[in-house]
């Protein structure tokens, strides 16, 4: 029997299943037939739960989004702890699935959970005494800011292999020594907490926050 057949087919259930063929194949090996044939289905049933592949993206954003853990604020003193908190637990998502990281700057918050979880990052702000466009503009970078930082952690092997392969005789420089030695301590010190650490004193500084 399908899990249509027993009544437990959904379309959050759907988009789990699809993070879960995107985190084992990545974004290109995700196929409404291999998603139906995962459901034990088939592919005709799942467009009565979502319109059509684009529509199963947003889906799958929405139960990425929904695994975030944004803590309520309730006041101007708790905001940092609270931007810590969100920001790390989306890098924690991100980490988790990186095949499904190139959805998250290319789709707008349209869907529900999406724009919720969003929507509590900006109240966060709001708490910690931001106005509606500060709020808005502060949560903007600091979302792109873990969403470009996992991104670029995808190829921080790659990166580092280059460095590796600087010429010769650049290295005769004391500057470039200087910034090949600075990527590897970077990347072992924790570039993200770092980040984090700037964005924290960045916010601080900007809107006089205590």
């Amino acid at each position: 029997m399908s899990l249509a057949d027993r009544g437990q087919l959904s379309r959050e259930r759907i988009a789990e299943e699809a993070v879960a063929i995107i985190d084992r194949d990545g974004l290109s090996g995700l196929s409404m037939r291999k998603l139906g044939a995962a459901l034990g289905i088939e592919a005709m049933s799942l467009y009565y739960y979502v319109t059509n592949k684009e529509d199963l993206l947003d889906a799958v954003l929405d139960v990425l989004y929904a695994r975030v853990d944004i803590p309520e604020s309730n006041g101007p003193d708790e905001w940092e702890s609270v931007v810590r908190s969100g920001l790390r637990s989306l890098h924690a998502v991100l980490s988790a699935h990186p095949s499904a990281v190139a959805l998250f700057p290319v789709r707008a918050a349209s869907t529900p959970q999406t724009f919720s979880t969003l929507h509590r990052g900006y109240l966060a702000l709001r708490a910690a005494g931001l106005g509606p466009v500060d709020a808005y503009t502060s949560l903007h970078v600091c979302v792109s800011f873990v969403i470009g930082h996992a991104s670029e952690a995808l190829g921080a092997t790659q990166h580092k292999r280059g460095v590796d392969t600087v010429p010769a005789e650049l290295l005769d420089e004391e500057s470039v020594q200087e910034f090949v030695s600075a990527v590897g301590t970077a990347v072992a010190d924790g570039l993200f907490e770092s980040g984090l650490d700037l964005m924290i004193a960045a916010l601080r500084s900007r809107f006089d926050l205590p």
